[in-house]
């Protein structure tokens, strides 16, 4: 078998694991329910999430520098633990990527049509959506790492304007109640809203260990990937 192409540089990697989804697909499904869960403490909640994640591409970061495989997790664990639970992990992963792509399609598909002014969908609109979603992926995938890397870097690029947007026009309209500055005291948080609002939170950085996947096809191979996440 050949080696893959080395394409992938540190930038390519992280826009991959920022945008691994359609545009501001994960502030669209998960915005709305992290604001109810902990109102003006939706920053705080977001601090707090990060630090495990970061935790946990460290850890990441260690392993692509001693193995670097696109099989990751599931090659990672083969190596070091061995292959009867690296056979049980495979079917864990599999599965969760599996139940995974209805979760994401179907709502992919109403926020299209909330964004084309069609705010209730029927069913049969809702699955076109989710095909032409799913569509629309595997010709990005079939076009090869090049291809993929820049319509992901195209997302990043519209996630980060409309997320300036929305900040821009909401202090607009709000004043400072836009950022909870208004209401926002440490003596008066609702623990029980952050800590669900850092369960939503973690949802929306859900694949952002696909730079490890992509780690044979970087550059830099014990380097970039881990960094990219």
């Amino acid at each position: 078998m050949g080696s893959l192409h080395r394409f992938f540089q540190l930038f390519d990697l992280g826009t991959l694991s920022v945008s691994s989804v359609a545009p501001i697909f994960s502030v669209a499904a998960a915005g709305s329910a992290m604001a109810q869960a902990a109102g003006a403490a939706v920053p705080l909640a977001i601090v707090l999430i990060a630090i495990p994640f970061i935790l946990c591409s460290w850890i990441f970061l260690s392993l692509n520098q001693h193995f670097p495989n696109a099989g990751a997790s599931y090659h990672w664990s083969r190596r070091i633990i061995g292959i009867d639970f690296s056979n049980f992990q495979a079917w864990i992963i599999i599965l969760a990527y599996f139940w995974s792509i209805p979760p994401i399609l179907i709502p992919a598909a109403q926020f299209t049509y909330g964004a084309l002014g069609i705010p209730h969908p029927g069913n049969v609109l809702q699955i076109l959506g989710a095909i032409f979603w799913a569509v629309f992926a595997l010709i990005v995938l079939l076009f090869g790492a090049r291809m993929t890397a820049r319509v992901t870097q195209i997302f990043l690029v519209i996630e980060v304007l409309s997320v300036v947007f929305m900040a821009v026009v909401g202090y607009a309209h709000w004043g400072p109640a836009a950022v909870g500055a208004a209401d926002f005291s440490f003596n008066h948080l609702n623990w029980g809203g952050i800590v669900v609002c850092m369960v939503v939170a973690a949802t929306i950085v859900d694949g952002w260990e696909i730079d490890s996947y992509a780690s044979e096809e970087a550059k830099k191979p014990r380097i970039t990937p881990g960094w990219g996440g």
